[in-house]
């Protein structure tokens, strides 16, 4: 199934101008099935510390879903306060529309966390 970017693009990208939004929404790719309807085989946010980053523009993941998402996780990982929230004002993408904030929180929620490499 092939979405129109016109018509995905002003939602995935709405803190963005329409013509970047319409550029952008020309670069996506489909989307695997699988990863939505996929049965998750290990639950890693219930091991690892885990971070959240929560688009307060987010056309597509409403603040609402997003407010509901954090509450699972926190119920699986032990209660709240257990994720780390990071807001950021952007929609959907901020990978595109707020790089460097985006860059700064990825950073941001890995500070002091220990990675084990074997």
């Amino acid at each position: 199934m092939t979405i129109d970017p016109a018509i995905i693009g002003p939602a995935t990208f709405s803190d963005l101008s329409p013509d970047i939004a319409l550029e952008w929404a020309q670069k996506m790719t489909t989307q695997s099935l699988p990863s939505f309807s996929g049965k998750l085989t290990y639950p890693a946010y219930r091991h690892i510390p885990t971070s959240f980053i929560f688009c307060e523009r987010d056309l597509i993941l409403s603040p609402d879903l997003q407010r509901a998402t954090i509450a699972f996780l926190e119920s699986e990982r032990g209660g709240e306060g257990s994720v780390d929230v990071i807001k950021l004002d952007a929609g959907h993408c901020p990978n595109v529309s707020v790089p460097q904030e985006t860059a700064a929180a990825i950073v941001k929620s890995i500070e002091g966390v220990s990675v084990l490499v074997d």
